[in-house]
């Protein structure tokens, strides 16, 4: 006869535990981006933190950043979180864009500018981190130099942050400096003088050629204008007779470096109307907008001394 064994088992379960520390979130290096938009939408600067600034844009070239009045500025970065995406989602869980003047503490702000995160970038294949932007108007009155900053918390309130991101130049101020160049020295600009004219000449050129017309960008930042330029008619002292602004004709003559193309035609001034001359003008002397003044006189018109005015205006790109 075979034997008979007897198997005999026992078991015992014991409980594991493991407390998960909340860890702030983490504001990534390489993420940062800047894009500016005129009013009208056109993109005229954009920088990104992995590839630099975009090229071929109006402010490409630019010193530094720099948006007007009531354009937009879109302000992104990645932020990611050891605990979950979750936790960059929930009330009390935030990232704010922060713009300090610059060199000033970043703990006392000019403008804080709340972030929403893209919702493509949540429940992707990376489950921490979150894509942040925030869309801002620059608000009238706004100008300077300011240091951009990014604080990021989560639903805990555990914070990163402040970090240094990069710069923009809100408002810069928009300067010109007029010469006329018809002698071996510059001097300041004070007006046209076509002097003695007889009724029927044309082309007559104003004693003051070559107009030079500079670019100052009086805060350093490369910002480009749009020349303009308004008259107003010459009028006879104690008469009637009128020469009309638009007998003033304009010669462009050389801007930002280079001769302007033989196949522009002269620029026809108007009467208290705000003419563009030339855009874009970059800064620097070397860029200057040089221009060559013309008058035609109309026919029977009576003798005497005639006199208007001429202002030049610059406006910012």
């Amino acid at each position: 006869m075979g034997s008979t064994f007897a198997i005999s088992t026992s078991s015992g379960t014991s409980h594991t535990s493991a407390t998960v520390n909340n860890l702030p979130p983490v504001v990534n290096c390489s993420s940062y981006e800047l894009l500016i938009k005129t009013v009208q939408g056109a993109k005229v600067y954009e920088y990104k933190n992995t590839s630099g600034v975009t090229p071929n844009l109006l402010r490409s070239d630019a010193l530094e950043a720099y948006a007007y009045t009531g354009e937009g500025v879109t302000f992104y970065v990645n932020v990611s979180d050891p605990n979950g995406e979750q936790d960059l989602q929930t009330n009390g869980a935030g990232v704010d864009f922060l713009l300090v003047p610059h060199g000033q503490s970043p703990s006392n702000p000019t403008y804080v500018i709340h972030a929403g995160f893209d919702s493509t970038t949540s429940g992707d294949a990376d489950l921490t981190t979150l894509k942040f932007y925030a869309q801002w108007t620059v608000p009238a009155g706004a100008h300077g130099d300011f240091d951009v900053y990014v604080e990021a918390r989560d639903k805990h309130g555990a914070c990163t942050g402040p970090i240094y991101k990069g710069k923009v130049f809100l408002n810069p101020m928009i300067g010109m400096n007029v010469t006329k160049d018809n002698d071996a020295t510059p001097t300041p600009f004070t007006g046209l003088s076509f002097g003695n004219v007889n009724p029927g000449d044309t082309n007559v050129s104003a004693d003051e050629n070559v107009v030079t017309i500079h670019n100052i960008d009086p805060d350093g930042v490369g910002t480009k204008i749009a020349v303009l330029a308004s008259a107003t008619s010459l009028t006879q002292a104690g008469g009637t007779g009128i020469i009309p602004a638009e007998n003033i004709k304009a010669h462009l003559l050389k801007a930002n470096g280079a001769p302007v193309p033989a196949w522009m035609t002269p620029v026809t001034l108007q009467n208290n109307v705000k003419v563009l001359l030339w855009k874009p003008l970059k800064p620097c002397n070397a860029n200057a907008l040089e221009v060559n003044f013309t008058l035609d006189v109309p026919t029977a018109l009576p003798s005497g001394c005639y006199g208007g005015s001429i202002t030049f205006y610059g406006l910012g790109l």
